[in-house]
């Protein structure tokens, strides 16, 4: 059984109809978003999603339909009315109001939907309750995004936004080592935990080889750093895994960081900023989101 047949079963049984119609809500606003879509990487992301919160479900002893319905709804609101978070508007304020309508649509009783409504708001929300369900799509999140499914995904947003190998590389691959190495802490739920632990072995691995062989082309050389910064909020240092050029393009001078913060649509981020020292240039920045790396 694919994931499709073992989600869609899952919710038939109680409430027939409701897959197909969450499956349409979310193809035809990302469609709306960009018409020249020809599939739906929402509803892929969607899906993943759903299949490891079912997965973990399972594991932890606690009862999978309303933890699913949460989870298919909780990316529903990212393309409403064809646009990318409106007015700055975090999605999962849309994605609650489109899952109160669509479950009272299928007569899903008021106490669950209650129950996933609280779920999905508290699901990136900063200093919000935390609920068992939040937690396990909170860990099914972040494990779709990890280990060897989590390259996968980070080649096709590359493709996605425009960028070509080497820039998506030197821009990015610092969030994947970053969120990787930090996963495990993260990560709320024991099951969570231990695939999240074999996870990040195998980024670390994949990304060393990656930049090996780039340099043994003689395409460009780049490093994997380890920073540990310190804040006021976080009681402990933040790892941070950055990548860089070994040297400036422009002058040969060996590149540094530097960091700081800004509030963001739905947490703090922390900013680190790779510069040049002798070209006194600003080279990228990245940013990452505070929460999910000071645990």
């Amino acid at each position: 059984m694919n994931i499709d047949e073992s989600i869609n079963t899952l919710l038939d049984t109680e409430f027939p109809g409701l897959f197909s119609e969450i499956k349409e809500i979310i193809e035809t606003s990302e469609q709306s978003f960009d018409s020249k879509m020809k599939d739906s990487h929402l509803w892929e992301h969607t899906l993943n999603v759903s299949s490891i919160t079912l997965r973990l479900a399972r594991k932890e002893k606690t009862d999978a339909l309303p933890v699913v319905l949460a989870a298919l709804f909780h990316d529903s609101g990212k393309f409403s009315e064809g646009t990318y978070h409106k007015d700055d508007v975090p999605e999962e304020s849309v994605s609650i109001k489109i899952a109160e309508s669509t479950m009272k649509k299928f007569n899903v009783p008021g106490e669950q939907i209650e129950i996933i409504v609280e779920a999905i708001n508290a699901l990136y929300m900063e200093g919000a309750r935390r609920n068992k369900l939040t937690d396990i799509i909170h860990d099914a999140d972040f494990l779709s995004k990890s280990g060897p499914l989590g390259i996968g995904e980070f080649f096709i947003k590359g493709a996605i936004r425009g960028n070509n190998l080497i820039n998506r590389l030197v821009n990015a691959a610092s969030k994947e080592l970053t969120y990787s190495e930090n996963m495990s802490g993260n990560m709320r739920t024991a099951s969570g935990k231990i695939m999240a632990r074999k996870d990040k072995s195998f980024t670390r691995k994949f990304f060393l080889t990656l930049f090996s062989d780039i340099k043994r082309k003689g395409i460009i050389d780049l490093v994997i750093k380890d920073l540990k910064i310190k804040t006021e909020k976080c009681k402990k240092l933040i790892k941070i895994v950055a990548i860089s050029e070994r040297v400036c393009r422009n002058c040969g001078h060996k590149p540094d960081f530097k960091t700081s913060f800004e509030s963001g649509i739905k947490c703090e981020k922390i900013i680190l900023t790779l510069s040049c020292n002798k070209c006194n240039e600003e080279i990228r920045d990245i940013s990452f989101c505070l929460p999910e790396i000071c645990n």
